[in-house]
């Protein structure tokens, strides 16, 4: 059986985690907010659409560009 994750930026490997400004999604940035980062630090870490664990997935929004 496989084991539940909760869903989180903070288990997304679509979120990056800086020491200045604390995680920011740029994939959710790109499709929502022009190129700019969206701060996605606890409490605001609710896992959106572009949620996955698959590093292979990680930065699809690059292939848009």
């Amino acid at each position: 059986m496989a084991e539940y994750i909760e869903k989180s930026c903070g288990n997304c490997v679509n979120c990056d985690k800086t020491t200045s400004i604390g995680w920011v999604c740029e994939e959710y940035g790109f499709f929502y907010n022009g190129v700019a980062p969206v701060d996605c630090s606890p409490p605001n870490d609710k896992a959106c659409q572009f949620w996955t664990d698959d590093p292979k997935q990680k930065n699809k929004w690059r292939n848009f560009v």
